[in-house]
């Protein structure tokens, strides 16, 4: 887990995400704790957790499907001295139903004093689940199994959660329903719309990477013998680094790329020495990926104009800005440039600065859906996160 790519990326961030999965660990572990005891506390406490989950991001409320899977098995169990009675069932969910709202809304007391909002808010991101934002692609099942979750973890390691969830439902379906339940029913929901986000994968991550573990752990005993201990952990280990490498080389890439400014820092750091002091300027694109140039020093006050497409000119008034910056990136969203804006640069303007934030060309993978200019694999030709620059001044 600490070398699987989108985890660390999103950790360097400090995304709401990561937080909301650590408490969806520790409510699991919870979880199994109250599974192996049965007591009213552990359903307490598990319920705390899935609530402070749930109050970090709203999708961690998905945690509290593992306990209810916990407590349908334990009504059927074939031990009946760890069977529970239906009166017992509903105590305990009563419980842990208290304890999650207590955890929620404890820590958001805003969802009660607003209400409305909330509600509003929450069926807000419904409609973007179910529709999309910005660049639709494929739908969540297939774009996050296909492109988010081998892009997180690297294929070898992917492959082989995937082995691990099959062969825990297969081998070891009772104890494997509550570590699972979550992933299964998160993956289930997510993927049901057109919403896309690379991190909205990042709550099956450790779930993989435990199948993953549990996996190579039973293949190498049942090849090597549990006994010759040394055998068994020099293979694992083996397989391990094998499994990780490719995931372990992109955080390394990440971390070589972060530790230098990011291209929108180097272009507010350079634009002062050419731009003088409110001149007109125009920059293509969403704001993402626009050069601040609050950032500057001393900070570079200038005027910005915008481009009417319909009318193909600039606006408000139709003149020529001094300066044109398009920032270019494979964000086809984020990094747009009108054709317009395209031929008058061509025309009228000299390329005066370019800023890549490559070394090549070559075609790379990008969550179209979210304003991060940094690939979802492959990082061996990035040099700087941030889009390219082309900078233009007006021809006299």
């Amino acid at each position: 887990m600490a070398l699987a790519y989108l985890h660390v990326r999103d950790s360097h961030f400090g995304t709401s995400d990561v937080t909301m999965i650590g408490l969806v660990m520790l409510s699991l572990l919870a979880i199994v704790r109250w599974q192996e005891t049965g007591t009213l506390a552990r359903a307490a406490v598990a319920g705390l957790l899935v609530g402070l989950a749930a109050s970090v991001k709203y999708n961690g409320l998905g945690a509290g499907v593992p306990f209810a899977v916990a407590v349908i098995e334990r009504l059927f169990a074939r031990d009946r001295a760890s069977r529970l009675s239906f009166l017992r069932a509903v105590g305990l969910l009563t419980v842990f139903g208290v304890a999650v709202c207590l955890g929620f809304f404890g820590t958001s007391p805003y969802a009660l004093l607003d209400w409305h909002r909330f509600v509003t808010d929450i069926a807000s991101q419904g409609a973007i689940l179910a529709q999309g934002h910005g660049l639709r692609t494929t739908r969540g099942w297939i774009h996050h199994g296909a492109v988010n979750l081998p892009a997180a973890l690297g294929w070898p390691l992917y492959l082989a959660g995937l082995g691990g969830f099959v062969g825990l439902l297969v081998t070891r379906w009772r104890p494997a329903i509550v570590l699972l339940a979550f992933p299964l029913a998160y993956y289930a929901v997510t993927g049901s719309g057109y919403r896309v986000f690379a991190r909205d994968s990042l709550p099956n991550v450790p779930f993989l990477c435990i199948a993953a573990a549990w996996l190579i752990s039973t293949l190498v005993r049942a090849t090597v013998g549990s006994s010759r201990r040394m055998a068994v952990a020099r293979m694992t280990g083996a397989l391990a680094v094998a499994l990780v490498a490719p995931s372990a080389l992109n955080v390394w890439r990440l971390d070589r790329i972060l530790s230098r400014a990011d291209t929108r820092v180097v272009a507010a750091e350079t634009l002062p020495s050419l731009i003088t002091p409110w001149s007109l300027v125009y920059q293509s694109g969403e704001a993402y990926g626009h050069v601040p140039f609050e950032l500057s020093r001393p900070p570079l006050a200038v005027d910005e104009c915008t481009f009417d497409e319909a009318k193909n000119e600039f606006a408000p008034d139709g003149k020529l800005p001094a300066w044109i910056i398009l920032p270019r990136s494979p964000l086809v969203v984020y990094s747009h440039v009108p054709e317009g804006v395209e031929r008058i640069v061509k025309a009228r303007y000299d390329l005066v600065l370019r800023i890549p934030a490559a070394t090549d060309n070559h075609p790379r993978v990008y969550d179209q859906q979210d304003a991060l200019f940094l690939p979802l694999s492959d990082l061996s030709g990035i040099y700087r996160l941030g889009p390219s620059f082309e900078v233009y001044r007006l021809r006299e």
